[in-house]
């Protein structure tokens, strides 16, 4: 039997991954200005602060799918103990 504790984990992971990703393009732009009178505001890619945030939101979603695979571990023994007795 599926756990749906750790169902539901496994989606908030994906969701999270999928979040993490786009938050790290997002604030991977950085904004300048250039100009001294005349000023307009350029954008850069800045690798460091994406990768940042992904590593950030790689170790979260490992962590968060290894909890949901302890619980679907744990359920797969509780059943096991509950199919002896």
């Amino acid at each position: 039997m599926k756990n749906k504790i750790a169902k539901t984990i496994k989606i908030l992971a994906m969701v999270q991954a999928f979040l993490g990703f786009i938050a790290g393009i997002i604030y991977g732009f950085d904004t300048y200005e250039v100009g001294t009178y005349h000023t307009r505001t350029e954008y850069e890619f800045v690798w460091t602060l994406a990768l940042i945030y992904w590593i950030g939101t790689f170790l979260t979603v490992i962590m968060l799918l290894a909890i949901a695979e302890i619980i679907n571990l744990l359920q797969r023994i509780l059943d096991s103990l509950n199919k002896k007795a």
